[in-house]
């Protein structure tokens, strides 16, 4: 897709914040489960506008409905990015980045990430205890169980590191400050990955 730069103001670099290697599958799980909990869709409303305006969003429509397709869908398994837009997904992930820290969220999204890992292990031992073992497909069921639960633990841990780089961001970020969003998508072995970064400008 290549590189893109959504400018929100003009004037000198001050300060480059950067995010890389966020996997496309990361990317929507983590804004999924950002969002999972019960939240007044006009207090997030609210919020978006207020971003759209104070960083000069072009794209907010198309923005928003990102927004709610990822907040809404449960399966977001993607190995690729649903947008062939690198500026929108910047965008979404800069309000990502807005939207946590207005609200103080880091906390919350450990404690759900936990709660998920811890979850995901029990599943492994209660689903396994099911299978009969005298069942020709025993193993082969078993070793699935397994791939899948390390899968999940896997991606678990990289939304918690994902989780802890948003947050040294957002402390970094200075409240006098506009930013600009440069955005670069491309595909490895493993699918679409999103390198991010935001220039402070005073």
């Amino acid at each position: 897709m290549g590189q893109t730069t959504s400018a929100f103001m003009e004037d000198e670099e001050h300060q480059k914040l950067i995010i890389n290697n966020i996997q496309s599958h990361i990317y929507y799980k983590f804004i999924n489960c950002l969002f999972i909990h019960k939240i007044d869709l006009r207090i997030l409303d609210d919020q978006f506008n207020v971003f759209c305006e104070k960083y000069k969003i072009q794209n907010h429509n198309e923005l928003y409905s990102l927004l709610l397709f990822i907040k809404e869908e449960t399966n977001h398994l993607y190995h690729k990015f649903t947008v062939d837009d690198p500026v929108l997904i910047g965008n979404l992930f800069m309000f990502v980045i807005y939207y946590m820290k207005l609200n103080s969220l880091f906390a919350y999204m450990n404690r759900v990430l936990y709660l998920m890992l811890a979850t995901n292990k029990m599943r492994l031992s209660i689903k396994g205890c099911s299978f009969d073992e005298e069942s020709k497909d025993f193993e082969m069921k078993t070793d699935l169980l397994i791939e899948e639960t390390m899968d999940n633990q896997e991606r678990l841990e990289k939304m918690l590191l994902l989780n802890k780089k948003i947050e040294n961001i957002s402390k970094q970020m200075n409240p006098n400050y506009v930013y600009m969003v440069e955005s670069n998508v491309y595909h490895d072995h493993d699918g679409d990955v999103l390198n991010f970064s935001i220039i402070a400008l005073n």
